[in-house]
């Protein structure tokens, strides 16, 4: 399993393999970039998913978005894909809930990777508008 070391804010495996690394650690993982592709490290620096994405974004709890040949993916802390769907947009999870595009609609996905109803849309809209 590789390990990466934190010396002068690079990180390097024992090859001396230089990776960028991402925001702080999230839910107990953080993304790093080897090669122009993205993944995931644990608290002690093992790689947990491999660098394979194209963007990711960091957990928010138990699950995140992650970018693969322009298509947006829900995946567990483990890399599982929870919803095996591909999304042509993905917002932030907020609330446990993100706003995704999937076959030019607009729906929302909570992080067990299930798609909500479009009520859940009109209600967005409606609570968010300006006043």
């Amino acid at each position: 399993m590789n390990q990466f070391q934190q010396k002068e804010g690079i990180y390097t495996t024992f090859s001396k393999e230089k990776i960028r690394l991402s925001r702080n650690l999230s839910y107990g993982r953080k993304a790093i970039c080897i090669n122009n592709k993205w993944g995931f490290v644990d608290s002690k620096g093992s790689i947990i998913i491999k660098p394979q994405y194209d963007l990711v974004y960091d957990f928010n709890s138990k699950a995140t978005a992650v970018l693969k040949n322009h298509k947006w993916h829900v995946i567990d802390r483990y890399g599982k894909d929870v919803s095996n769907l591909a999304f042509d947009y993905f917002g932030a999870f907020i609330n446990n809930k993100a706003k995704v595009i999937l076959n030019n609609k607009y729906n929302f996905i909570d992080q067990n990777g299930k798609l909500e109803n479009q009520i859940w849309i009109l209600l967005f809209h409606l609570k968010n508008q300006p006043k």
